[in-house]
């Protein structure tokens, strides 16, 4: 269900303008159908999916007016709002490009947040949502629970639009040298993808994790996936390139792997690539 209710519908006909706050009307004669939306708490429409085919909406646009041809009245028809948000790491504004700031609304490609935890941690994406990165290297911000530069949470959806080979997402190493240098306490992974979320499109890179102890008690989730944790299985990572992590154990841990690239990475204890992962159209190489 949409977390916004539609606030007004109304109906313009040859007998005039019928209000209908269920939405569950329709013209009796030929006419249009208004449907308006309003921002609740931080949250917005993007746009409708009309019966299959999806309208984005310009910058400040709240409804969408549908014509009704005449000897369709009776049928029904399907619009789905979406929300969708932007992020952009750029900071130079020279020759009018855009820039991206965590002050901004990320509502709009214009509006653009710059870090994608700027996104995230604010609560307001939801179940359902899109979040589009722009082209560009994102190593700035965290989320500071699960140690990662960014929490795609709960079925939400983080994709990078210009493919893995122009957008990297880069975690932090705990120190410089030897490869066991690069753990620590101080580490970063580059995600953490809870239930039913997705993160496609990436370079996934300079992330690692906490030195191996080798407790129970401290759980793989400490010092496993320098790379990527998955909440569980249903957390979904594709089209992805997945280098240069480090871990003490696996670069990806856990989760649903879909036409990733897992080269050139390591861990101090086992599985350098990946462990208890599902695997699919898959190349793994040099871990």
């Amino acid at each position: 269900a949409f977390q916004y209710p539609v606030r007004r519908v109304t109906v313009e006909t040859a007998n005039g303008v019928v209000s209908d706050p269920s939405g569950a009307c329709g013209p009796e004669t030929d006419g249009t159908l208004e449907i308006a939306f309003g921002d609740v708490e931080g949250r917005h429409v993007s746009g409708v999916i009309v019966d299959g085919e999806k309208t984005v909406f310009a910058p400040g646009q709240t409804s969408v007016t549908l014509t009704i041809p005449e000897g369709d009245l009776a049928a029904a028809v399907s619009v789905q709002p979406f929300v969708d948000w932007y992020v952009n790491p750029n900071t130079d504004a020279t020759g009018g490009k855009i820039v991206g700031d965590d002050a901004n609304d990320g509502a709009h490609p214009t509006t653009p947040k710059r870090t994608l935890q700027g996104v995230f941690g604010t609560g307001y994406v939801l179940a359902g949502d899109t979040v589009h990165a722009a082209e560009g290297v994102y190593d700035n911000g965290e989320d500071t629970v699960k140690k990662a530069r960014v929490r795609v949470t709960s079925g939400t959806t983080l994709v990078a639009d210009a493919g893995p080979e122009k957008t990297f997402i880069v975690g932090r190493f705990a120190g410089t040298g030897s490869d066991a240098a690069h753990l620590g306490s101080s580490a970063l992974r580059v995600a953490y993808v809870e239930s039913n979320a997705k993160l496609s499109g990436f370079t996934l890179t300079g992330g690692a994790t906490d030195v191996y102890s080798g407790s129970k008690t401290t759980g793989n989730d400490v010092y496993g996936g320098g790379a990527v944790i998955c909440g569980n299985d249903t957390g979904l990572v594709s089209d992805c390139i997945v280098s240069n992590n480090y871990s003490g154990i696996a670069a990806c841990l856990k989760g649903t792997y879909v036409r990733c690239r897992i080269v050139e990475n390591c861990a101090t204890k086992r599985a350098s690539a990946a462990q208890n992962v599902a695997l699919h159209q898959c190349f793994i190489d040099r871990n």
